[in-house]
């Protein structure tokens, strides 16, 4: 299944894998062989993935959106201030 969203799959704790009994399983996996995945466990993955893509996006700019609330706090201020004035 999990070729079927891409084409590099990691194995992480290789150790655990060895004990298991899964390396040699998948070497002689047939990787080519078709899969039925249900529309909702696709709209599901695909949810998963699209959330940690915008969260490690968010993340990784959070300086831009700090600067810009700055900025829009800092305008916003002097704005109310500029106003202030006019009515007096």
């Amino acid at each position: 299944m999990a070729s079927h969203f891409t084409r590099t799959i990691g194995v992480y704790g290789l150790e655990g894998c060895f004990e298991q009994g899964f390396l040699e399983r998948l070497k002689g996996f047939d990787w080519s062989q078709s899969v039925t995945i249900r529309a909702k466990a696709v709209r599901s993955v695909t949810l998963l993935g699209t959330t940690i893509e915008t969260t490690l996006w968010t993340f990784a700019h959070l300086a831009y959106f700090a600067a810009v609330i700055v900025v829009a706090n800092a305008w916003f201020i002097l704005w109310r201030r500029r106003r202030k004035r006019q009515v007096d």
